[in-house]
């Protein structure tokens, strides 16, 4: 007879997102190379044999990690997107933008930290490098398919171009919670960059 494969309880749920969510917290705070199953049972109180009922090993923790991050970066993403296409200015969209980025960085569990860890860890883990990759191409898809809705005569490397700018704000920002100066830089910067992109779209492409 077939084995019949019970489907986790709902505190079940709730006991391993809280995991992920401490392993989160961990690696953006003291970085992926001091995860360790240890320090992770102390920190979520939960007892170490425990964690082995959720997670085969470290490899797969770290990578349910990551994933569980990025679900929830496309969520943004895709609210940012959705208001983006309601923006009713350059101004508007350089708002949502900024508003986007700023909440990354300021983060109280150095979600955004922990990603990079990630982004850098996938180069020597092929699992993580198809989640990397998947992220990016899911990310650049929101942006690609706002732009083109908003008559962007090239979406896809409009869409490339944002993906740069916001990647280069957050790392030179990463190493420092951003004051209001800097969030007033970070508005700027991408109200530059906005307003050239919007003024490209209402002019027809060379023939």
């Amino acid at each position: 007879m077939a084995s019949l494969t019970v489907p986790p309880s709902r505190k079940g749920i709730e006991r391993k997102s809280h995991i992920l969510d401490t392993a989160l917290r961990i690696i953006g705070r003291d970085g992926l190379s001091r995860l360790s199953m240890r320090s992770l049972a102390t920190e979520a109180g939960t007892p170490l044999g425990a964690l082995g009922y959720y997670f085969s090993g470290k490899d797969e923790l770290i990578r349910e990690a990551f994933e569980a991050h990025l679900d929830r970066e496309l969520r943004r993403v895709a609210q940012t997107a959705e208001a983006i296409e309601t923006a009713d200015s350059a101004e508007d969209m350089a708002r949502h933008l900024a508003a986007f980025v700023v909440e990354g960085l300021t983060s109280p569990d150095y979600n955004l930290v922990a990603e990079y860890e990630f982004i850098v860890e996938s180069s020597r883990r092929p699992g993580l490098a198809r989640s990397s990759r998947a992220w990016q191409l899911s990310f650049r898809g929101q942006l690609e398919n706002t732009f083109a809705r908003l008559g962007a005569f090239d979406p896809a490397g409009d869409a490339v171009l944002m993906m740069a700018v916001l990647a280069g704000i957050e790392i030179d920002r990463l190493a420092r919670r951003p004051d209001a100066s800097a969030i007033a830089e970070i508005h700027a910067v991408l109200s530059r960059v906005t307003t050239l992109l919007h003024s490209s779209w209402a002019v027809a492409p060379p023939a």
